[in-house]
């Protein structure tokens, strides 16, 4: 899985080579996967701090990220397993290698941070994932709502997610269940903080994300989106809010195509409610405003507005 996957993000149209920070032996900075990481952690069994998760800690280029990959056991939610046998999983975990080597500083350290910016890391990695077992006929997105399941192994077909990546805004299919505080169907921008019960949560809020990218990515197609996608994380600032991220695949556009795919772009965004009037403070702000509109015409009327501030 680990070299399939790096070889995967290597190739075009993807393209996190070398010079990008990938991860290479010869560089010393291979990936360091712990298959049944915490087995042994309480004599034979693992502890409550080693099951029914996995984890990818990326420090800057030229330092080995390291892979924990811990067991789940029988409970409501999950089979017996070993997430390292799951394959989305594994690329979920190595893609946050990918998100965290190309949103950095100046000094290579990645500036993801804890909740816009956590809850895209998060989809990034459901959907790259899930974008390559589509392609690849494994996990196959049909004209049924709901098959893109992240975890569908160690769920036993269910999902670890709330929903499927697949869930399209105003569903009203039982596989798109949604949740008491955001309700059903897929997700929009007003939805953040709103699907977990614990409030602002980086995986359920990331949920937001990844439906929507999934949504691009069955209008420009998967090589397109991966490319956007991508190139969009170089150009990120740091810390980005979700609308942040949003016109940074607008500025991945203008630089690859010339522009051609923005109304395109705009339009997914914009029915999820990251539109031309959302906002945001910054890539912090656990209350952000969803907005559906397009952006205005060019031929829109114009007014101005003056007067004196008061109020510091």
């Amino acid at each position: 899985f680990l070299g399939n996957w790096h070889d995967h993000l290597q190739a075009a149209p993807i393209g996190f080579t070398r010079q990008a920070g990938n991860f290479e032996a010869v560089d010393g900075d291979a990936v360091q996967g712990q298959s049944d990481d915490g087995a042994n952690t309480a004599n034979g069994l693992p502890n409550a701090a080693h099951i029914n998760n996995a984890n990818m800690n990326t420090p800057p280029d030229g330092t080995p990220p390291r892979m924990q990959m811990y067991l789940f056991v029988p409970s409501t939610r999950f089979l017996a397993g070993n997430s390292g046998d799951e394959s989305d999983v594994v690329y979920h975990e190595y893609t946050h290698g990918l998100s965290n080597r190309l949103v950095v500083d100046a000094d290579g350290l990645s500036t993801l941070g804890d909740i816009q910016a956590g809850a895209m890391g998060e989809a990034w990695s459901d959907w790259y994932a899930m974008d390559y077992l589509d392609n690849q006929g494994l996990q196959k997105d049909t004209a049924t709502v709901g098959d893109v399941r992240v975890g569908k192994y160690v769920t036993g077909g269910g999902t670890i997610r709330t929903e499927p990546l697949d869930c399209p805004v105003g569903t009203t299919s039982t596989a798109c269940p949604g949740t008491a505080l955001a309700g059903p169907g897929g997700y929009t921008y007003g939805d953040y903080g709103r699907i977990s019960a614990r409030g602002v949560e980086v995986h359920a809020d990331g949920e937001i994300w990844g439906q929507t990218l999934w949504d691009l990515r069955k209008l420009i197609g998967s090589k397109k989106a991966e490319q956007l996608v991508t190139r969009a994380m170089e150009l990120s600032p740091s810390n980005p809010s979700m609308l942040d991220e949003r016109n940074s695949i607008l500025a991945a556009d203008l630089v690859a195509d010339g522009g051609k795919l923005q109304k395109t772009i705009w339009s997914v965004f914009a029915k999820r409610g990251m539109g031309y009037f959302a906002a945001a403070v910054d890539g912090d702000d656990s209350q952000p405003v969803e907005d559906f509109s397009m952006p205005p015409a060019p031929n829109s009327p114009r007014g101005s507005l003056t007067g004196k501030v008061t109020d510091q």
